[in-house]
C-alpha cells in the first residue's frame, strides 16, 4: 500500500509521518543519508526513546547493508575511483580490436576518466551496458558509439567483479537478493527529504512496495498533479509522485488517496 503526504510545510508533513510512525510496531525510516542524524533525533524528541526504539533510520546505502547482513552480500572489497581508472583502461586495451568508432582513443587518459563516469551515470539509473543495444541497433554515428560502449563496459565490469564490489551495484545486488527473500513484510516503510530518486533507486522502493504492508512518502509539493507543464517550482517532485503512484501499481500495490497538507 502507498500513500503520499503532500504539502509545502515540512513540519506539517513531518506531523503526520511521525504519527504514522509512531502506530507501528516495527518500521524503517529512509531518509538522504546526511539527514539520518537528524532524522534519528527527531524521532526520539517526537516519539520518546521507546518508540523510536522501534524504528530503524537508514540512507539506501544502509538499507542494502541491513538487507546483505541477513541474507548475504556483505563479503568482498569495494573498489575506489583510482582502481576502477586502472581497470577500464586495462578493459580498454583489451578490446581494443573490437572497437568501430572510438578503436584511436584506447589510450587516452580523458576517455578513460570519460568511460568510468558513464559506468556510474548508468549503473544509478539502473541500465547495464545490455541496455545500450537499443540504441546501437539503429545503426549510423550514434549506433556505433554506443555499441563500442557497451563492448568497453561489459569488460570493464567483468573485471571489476573478479576481484571487486563497486559499492553503485550495491542497490542491484539489493533487489536481486528482494527478488527472492521477503525482509519488509513485517515492516512498514516511511520516506522522507527527497525530492527524487535514481533509477536504481526506484527499482528499490518497487521491490519495497511488492513486500511492505505499509508505505508512506513524504513529498513537498503543492499538488500531486503538475498543470504547469513542466515549468512549475514543484514540478520535479511531481514528476516524482506520478511516477511512485506508477510503480505502486506496477508492484501490485493499493495506491490510497494522497493526504495533501496546505498549512
Amino acid at each position: 500500500m502507498l500513500r503520499l503526504i503532500i504539502g509545502t510545510n515540512g513540519e506539517a508533513r513531518r506531523k503526520i509521518l511521525y504519527e504514522d510512525i509512531a502506530k507501528e510496531k516495527s518500521s524503517v525510516l529512509i531518509v538522504p543519508e546526511q539527514y539520518s542524524f537528524e532524522s534519528e533525533k527527531l524521532l526520539d524528541e517526537i516519539l520518546g526513546p521507546e518508540k523510536a526504539g522501534n524504528v530503524e533510520v537508514l540512507g539506501f546505502s544502509r538499507l542494502c547493508n541491513s538487507i546483505f547482513r541477513k541474507f548475504g552480500g556483505i563479503a568482498g572489497e569495494y573498489t575506489d575511483e583510482t582502481t576502477k581508472l586502472l581497470l577500464m583502461s586495462a578493459a580498454l586495451s583489451g578490446c581494443g580490436d573490437e572497437l568501430e568508432y572510438y578503436k584511436k582513443n584506447v589510450h587516452g587518459t580523458a576517455f578513460v576518466k570519460k568511460l568510468v563516469s558513464m559506468d556510474n551515470e548508468l549503473k544509478n539509473a539502473g541500465v547495464s551496458p545490455s541496455g545500450l543495444e537499443v540504441v546501437f541497433e539503429k545503426g549510423g554515428t550514434i549506433g556505433r558509439k554506443a555499441k563500442d560502449i557497451s563492448v568497453i563496459l561489459e569488460l570493464y565490469n567483468a573485471l571489476l567483479e573478479k576481484s571487486y564490489i563497486d559499492p553503485l551495484t550495491d542497490i542491484k545486488r539489493a533487489c536481486d537478493i528482494l527478488s527472492e527473500n521477503d525482509f519488509f513484510s513485517d515492516k512498514a516503510v516511511f520516506v522522507d527529504n527527497f525530492t527524487g530518486f535514481t533509477g536504481s533507486e526506484y527499482k528499490l522502493l518497487s521491490r519495497i512496495l511488492e513486500q511492505s504492508p505499509f508505505v508512506e512518502v513524504s513529498l513537498c509539493c503543492d499538488s500531486v498533479y503538475d498543470l504547469s507543464g513542466g515549468t512549475g517550482l514543484f514540478s520535479k517532485t511531481q514528476r516524482t509522485a506520478g511516477r511512485l503512484e506508477k510503480i505502486a501499481k506496477d508492484a501490485g500495490a493499493v495506491i490510497k488517496t494522497p493526504v495533501l497538507r496546505k498549512a
